[in-house]
């Protein structure tokens, strides 16, 4: 009988191990569960794009950076353009002019 006894004990004790794992795991699978609304996905045309586009130009005569520079911009605005692209000639005028001096220092 004493056999017998401690055979019930370790398959009661299996049982209750398994149960409360299986337990454990139904409550956590209760926390991945989403509910969404009125979600849908669709494509919608875009109304704005912002494009950085950026170029550099270096040289010492400041009348040729300019003209260089106007002759990039022309250049990127036309294809632009020949793309489909509808875009704001204003936004695309922003110029900025860095001095560099010789030996880390400015005059």
């Amino acid at each position: 009988m004493p056999f017998y006894e401690g055979v019930f004990v370790c398959v009661g004790l299996f049982a209750l191990g398994y149960q409360i794992s299986q337990g454990i795991i139904y409550i956590k699978s209760l926390d991945r569960a989403v509910t969404v609304k009125e979600l849908s996905e669709r494509e919608v045309p875009a109304d704005i794009a912002i494009w950085p586009i950026t170029f550099q130009e270096a040289g010492n005569d400041l009348n040729e950076l300019f003209s260089g520079i106007q002759q990039k911009n022309a250049l990127v605005m036309d294809f632009l353009a020949s793309i489909g692209t509808i875009f704001n000639r204003q936004q695309g005028q922003q110029c900025a002019v860095h001095k560099k001096g010789q030996g880390g220092f400015h005059d």
